[in-house]
């Protein structure tokens, strides 16, 4: 069982030592600082976009709490980007924080290259700004979680993503917080 702050500092860990070498070959990819990143007002959309739901939470308009939100079945790309067009309009979403799948010594996979992706087109489409976390554990994690609220199998299905979401999201704002170096793709 990982503790939060454990699995916060391995992240950190991965993120400081390992930050450098996502980002090698990439001329997109642009490093924001705390300021560059929380200069303006709204709110923050945390993703975990599954292979058969996406989940979704939602920051408050000062970074300090996060909701979980609905998940969503996965469709076709243009009901999935309208819904979430939908929910930024409706919360006045500054920017879009995507779960980035990282394989657990740091490296990406072929699930990492499809985010990416994914990423670039929903930033393209919705015409904001679209971050990659790193999502490791969360699963587990919201796993742990829904468990130890006593929620049985069926609905811990239907609620992961978004409560992996929720860790996403957090883990997001922990890191611009505490003025660590936020990765901003497209």
């Amino acid at each position: 069982m990982h503790s939060v702050a454990r699995r916060r500092a391995l992240a950190l860990y991965f993120d400081v030592f390992c930050g450098a070498k996502l980002l090698e070959g990439n001329s997109k990819n642009l490093y924001a600082t705390e300021a560059a990143a929380s200069s303006t007002s709204g709110r923050w959309l945390g993703v975990d976009w599954g292979t058969k739901h996406i989940g979704f939470a939602l920051s408050d308009e000062t970074g300090v709490s996060v909701r979980l939100l609905p998940h969503l079945e996965r469709t076709s790309w243009k009901k999935t980007v309208k819904l979430i067009a939908d929910l930024c309009a409706q919360h006045s979403v500054r920017g879009i924080v995507l779960g980035f799948p990282l394989r657990l010594d740091g490296t990406e996979g072929t699930a990492t290259q499809e985010v990416r992706r994914i990423a670039r087109n929903l930033a393209l489409t919705l015409n904001t700004k679209v971050y990659l976390q790193d999502e490791r554990f969360t699963s587990s994690e919201a796993e742990e979680i829904l468990r130890a609220a006593k929620i049985n199998d069926s609905e811990i299905n239907r609620h992961i993503h978004s409560q992996a979401a929720v860790i996403i999201l957090q883990n997001f704002l922990l890191d611009i917080t505490y003025s660590e170096l936020v990765k901003e793709y497209y």
